[in-house]
Parts: C-alpha cells; sequence; structure tokens
C-alpha cells in the first residue's frame, strides 16, 4: 500500500495558488516539486518542522523521483542523528511532512517577493545562508524577514 504525504487542510489553497497563479513562479509545478521545495526550506531556514493541524492527502509515495525519495530519507536521517529512522517510513514522513509545513510560509512569501527572478533570488538566499551559517550567524528570522 503506497504511504501518503499530508498537509495542512487549509494549505492546500496555498500549493494550488503557488501553482495555478499567472505571477506565480512556480506556476504549473507539479504537487511532489511544490511539496519538496516546501520541505527543503523548511529545513534550511525554519530550522524546526512545524506539526500538521489538520491532515488532508498530499502525494503518494509513488510520486517522488528516486532524487526526490532520497532528499527525504536524508533530512529524517539528518534530523534523527541516526540511520535508524529509516525502518520507521511513518516517522520519515512525518519529518518531511513538518519540515514542509514550516517551509511553505517561506516559499510562499518568497515566490511573491519583488524579486521577478525568483530561481535567482533563491538561489542568493541559500548561498547567503550557507557563508551566513558557516560563520554562525544565520538565523530563520533574517531569513523570512529579508524574503
Amino acid at each position: 500500500m503506497p504511504k501518503r504525504f499530508t498537509i495542512n487542510r487549509s494549505d492546500r489553497k496555498i500549493y494550488e495558488n503557488l501553482r495555478k497563479a499567472k505571477k506565480s513562479p512556480l506556476k504549473d509545478m507539479h504537487n511532489p516539486d511544490l511539496f519538496m521545495l516546501s520541505m527543503t526550506l523548511g529545513l534550511f531556514f525554519a530550522k524546526e518542522g512545524k506539526e500538521l493541524d489538520s491532515h488532508d492527502q498530499f502525494i503518494n509515495d509513488y510520486n517522488l523521483s528516486k532524487e526526490q525519495r532520497s532528499i527525504v530519507d536524508a533530512i529524517a536521517v539528518y534530523k534523527e542523528q541516526s540511520l535508524e529512522v529509516l525502518i520507521d517510513e511513518d516517522k520519515v514522513i512525518k519529518i518531511a511532512e513538518e519540515y514542509a509545513n514550516a517551509g511553505l510560509p517561506i516559499l510562499e512569501k518568497m515566490a511573491y517577493c519583488p524579486d521577478p527572478k525568483f530561481i535567482k533570488f533563491l538561489e542568493k538566499e541559500l548561498v547567503d545562508y550557507f557563508e551566513k551559517e558557516r560563520l554562525g550567524s544565520a538565523t530563520s528570522e533574517n531569513i523570512i524577514n529579508r524574503a
């Protein structure tokens, strides 16, 4: 039986707007890609996952590419600091869902930032983050407030 990744029921509209809005740089992206972006931003910038208030099925595990699935697993291992987490598929999915939940507001804010070149903006943010992280001064508030 396929495993399901869920989102907050109230967040479905945000994902739809990111995919369908004419001015969205993420227009026509698929749900697994949006979920992965949200999850990654949650990991990098929010630092902690955020528990879901309600569960609404969003994607199935078979919708993820092998590379995307590897990223989900790697994030779970990073969070738990142990490979043993991979034994518990439900826990891996819960970690991914919580990071995606934490990252969605960041993704939404970045997607509608004044810079029309979203990908360049995101690339700059990630480079800045890693440079500051090496210096130990990156905070999620700084990243969110700049977006």
